[in-house]
């Protein structure tokens, strides 16, 4: 038998090692197991581009429609955003939480409950004041990200739509529902995120106190 003598000093440096291998072994298992479903962004467009044109319900339009893209791009449903929950508005007889249903609450729950980054475009949180109507250019957008607005910039949410399209010098374009009445069908596929299709001019003309935030979705 082979008798080795390892020194105290030794034997620390020994036992740190120990632990921080297994610490670092933890921490990785534990991030691996714990990592949730990656978003993708182009499916959730695709969905967005695919039923654009489909025909709209006559309430919570908007936010049912950026919900279904969500999920087509894979984030999860829970139990506070969902399509079964009797909680909110009901959608061609579909059952839908508060969060699917209603753009506040929506705009809520991917704050608080995803890794979701809230990019303010105008009014008095955009950074340093900038203003992207008066540019029309948000380079931080990508495919399947939402622009939700405030029409009257009451800090109340109105209004979801999901980014579908990058145009020329960054230029979001967006789809969506809510905007057709009596539960017609859009006479658009996309348009861009500050111009009104319905109205032929830009937002602002109508709206002149809307405020927009970008929504970089993460789950």
């Amino acid at each position: 038998m082979i008798s080795i003598k390892v020194g105290r000093s030794a034997m620390r440096r020994w036992i740190v090692l120990l632990v921080v291998v297994s610490s670092a072994t933890l921490v990785g298992s534990q991030g691996t197991a714990n990592a949730g479903p990656a978003y993708d962004g182009a499916a959730a467009a695709r969905w967005a581009l695919g039923h654009a044109q489909d025909q709209q319900p006559d309430i919570a339009g908007c936010t049912w429609f950026a919900s279904q893209a969500l999920w087509a791009g894979g984030m999860p449903k829970d139990e506070t955003w969902n399509d079964k929950t009797i909680s909110g508005l009901m959608v061609h007889g579909v059952a839908g939480s508060r969060a699917a249903t209603l753009a506040d609450e929506l705009y809520r729950y991917l704050l608080f409950h995803t890794q979701t980054l809230p990019i303010p475009l105008a009014g008095p949180h955009a950074q340093s004041g900038q203003d992207r109507f008066a540019t029309n250019a948000v380079p931080e957008a990508r495919l399947g990200d939402l622009i939700a607005y405030d029409w009257d910039g009451d800090d109340v949410i109105d209004h979801m739509s999901v980014v579908t399209h990058i145009g020329k010098n960054n230029y979001p374009d967006v789809s969506e529902w809510g905007t057709a009445k009596d539960g017609r069908r859009s006479d658009y596929v996309y348009r861009g995120w500050t111009w009104s299709e319905n109205d032929k001019n830009w937002l602002r003309v109508k709206n002149p106190h809307v405020i927009a935030t970008l929504l970089v979705v993460a789950p």
